[in-house]
């Protein structure tokens, strides 16, 4: 349906567009923009659940409930759409016309670095981690504040860039034209998803499905 394509589009603009727009924020350190980023996942997971939008915000989770065996292929098909073409143009559009921001130097977009089998696995384990704390602890607020420890503390401690949201990985690669990467580190994004949604169908997860 086309809501749906719509509805990914949005939403998933949003997020990748909020933590695109945080690289351009002088914030005193990384503490505190790690807070805002918890306090924005908490909002718009607020805002989510209020209108009832049933969206996944990552085709990382598409692909996840869809080997599980919860989201029917041309369902999962629709969603990628909106996540993968929708969302990251629309944001090209909406930063092009107001903020002319179109080069790396100007967004803060997570671009991984390393050997081919560096980039795969940390964006996988990354991703998969990610999507346990979403699907297996049973709380929004710990896979909130869970993601952000993975994607803001403990990656950079490992000098890797984790975007753990191949939506997030697209966009980066249409602004900055580093698509070896980028591809590599879908490649371990979607795999994780893959790998989880089978691990999920042994063990049903905690949290309802999207």
């Amino acid at each position: 349906m086309l809501g749906t394509v719509i509805a990914e589009s949005v939403f998933t603009a949003i997020l990748v567009g909020f933590f695109s727009v945080m690289g351009l924020l002088p914030w005193p350190n990384a503490t505190s923009a790690n807070i805002a980023a918890v306090v924005f996942l908490r909002l718009l997971g607020v805002t989510l659940d209020r209108l009832q939008a049933g969206v996944h915000l990552s085709p990382a989770v598409t692909i996840m409930l869809t080997t599980s065996g919860r989201v029917p292929a041309g369902e999962c098909v629709q969603r990628l759409i909106g996540q993968l073409v929708g969302a990251p143009f629309l944001l090209l559009f909406v930063l092009h016309t107001l903020a002319g921001k179109t080069t790396l130097g100007d967004l803060g977009l997570p671009i991984p670095s390393g050997g081919a089998p560096w980039i795969v696995a940390i964006e996988g384990a990354a991703t998969f981690c990610l999507l346990m704390l979403i699907f297996k602890s049973g709380s929004s607020l710990a896979a909130d504040v869970g993601g952000t420890v993975i994607g803001g503390v403990l990656c950079p401690r490992l000098s890797f860039a984790a975007s753990m949201n191949p939506a997030m990985t697209t966009f980066a690669a249409l602004v900055t034209g580093t698509s070896t990467a980028t591809s590599l580190a879908l490649v371990g994004s979607l795999t994780a998803g893959v790998a989880f949604g089978l691990m999920d169908r042994q063990g049903p997860s905690k949290l309802k499905q999207a």
